[in-house]
């Protein structure tokens, strides 16, 4: 399969769908730990995967630094560098495989039940959906998903 997403394109290639489904669940068993992740009723957590260097990466920070003022009282932010970080390269990969992804490229947003990989123009105003969208709903990857499966 050969996915292209945003303008930014993003390869994956599979030889078959069995053998991405295995490459996840083997993901899926990588320890990782996040300190101080906590769920804000009205507020949703960020995620931002993003690599020191990376031109669309530093056009998302700063384009989520600009809605601050509009909608920060809606979202939580955490970012994590992963050319240069391999803990926090670990993290990108299972919250990947939590969203039933292979992540090969950044940045690499998650928003609740929603994903973005790359950082557009068009990108923008379907992160402002999402923020709205998933800070009305009591859910948060890593504590609802990650973190409680690991718990069981």
């Amino acid at each position: 399969l050969l996915y292209h997403l945003e303008r930014f394109s993003c390869l994956y290639i599979y030889s078959n769908t069995n053998e991405k489904e295995s490459q996840i669940e083997e993901i899926k068993k990588t320890e990782i730990s996040i300190p101080n992740i906590t769920k804000e009723s009205g507020k949703v957590n960020i995620y931002l995967f993003y690599g020191e260097g990376c031109p669309h990466c530093k056009e998302e920070k700063l384009f989520l630094e600009s809605i601050q003022e509009t909608h920060g009282n809606l979202f939580n932010l955490h970012m994590y560098e992963v050319w240069y970080d391999e803990e926090n390269r670990e993290k990108l990969q299972v919250f990947g495989a939590y969203n039933n992804m292979i992540v090969n490229s950044v940045p690499y947003t998650v928003i609740g039940t929603k994903t973005f990989t790359g950082f557009g123009e068009n990108t923008k105003e379907k992160i402002i959906k999402a923020i709205e969208e998933e800070s009305k709903k009591d859910y948060d990857i890593y504590i609802d998903e990650i973190m409680n499966l690991r718990s069981e």
